[in-house]
């Protein structure tokens, strides 16, 4: 399961496209090898997914607010540490949003 990209699952991408091909059975050489190449063009672009933009603006929200609670309490002596932590966590967050993301796009 993919967590920026929504992926539809192959059957249900395929199931319109083959009723759509069996409809059309009067087709012979050329015009069935280019309608099976068509085909084959739309299961996958449907299968492949599309980028889920609100799933990546709750994922820069959860950056963002990391972000405002780092400067909030760097500014106060008593929460050093929690501030250490804190950037220890943005730190990891950027990291995991760019590599999840990036990792997902090269998958498609």
């Amino acid at each position: 399961m993919g967590i920026f990209y929504k992926k539809v699952p192959v059957r249900e991408a395929a199931v319109p496209v083959v009723k759509q091909a069996l409809r059309e059975t009067s087709l012979d050489g050329k015009q069935l090898e280019d309608k099976a190449e068509e085909m084959a063009a739309e299961i996958t672009k449907a299968a492949a997914g599309e980028f889920s933009w609100v799933r990546f603006g709750v994922g820069i929200g959860l950056f963002v607010l990391l972000v405002v609670l780092a400067l909030y309490t760097g500014r106060i002596e008593e929460y050093a540490s929690l501030y250490s932590k804190l950037v220890s966590a943005i730190e990891i967050l950027l990291g995991g949003i760019i590599g999840i993301v990036l990792g997902e796009s090269a998958d498609r």
